[in-house]
């Protein structure tokens, strides 16, 4: 399953996957997917560069984008002093 993935690599705790399928419900499956690139925590949300988004919707995007990956952090830090 593709939520097992981000477990099997040392240090990544947030990011996404550019990901490849034969269709939909193959998607739901979690079946015929290629994994094309992985991206880390520093890449922004691709989508917002698509000329039919507005620049106030891409700024309200990355906005969230740096809140999720804040509170990611946070959690992370809290676990890390934990151990």
């Amino acid at each position: 399953m593709l939520l097992d993935i981000p477990k099997q690599i040392d240090g990544f705790y947030f990011g996404r996957f550019d990901l490849r399928c034969t269709s939909i419900e193959d998607l739901k499956q979690g079946k015929n997917i290629s994994i094309l690139e992985l991206n880390g925590a520093g890449a922004e949300p691709a989508h917002i560069y698509d000329p039919s988004f507005s620049f106030l919707k891409a700024q309200q995007v990355t906005a969230q984008h740096y809140t999720m990956l804040y509170n990611a952090s946070t959690i992370n830090n809290k676990i890390v002093l934990l151990i």
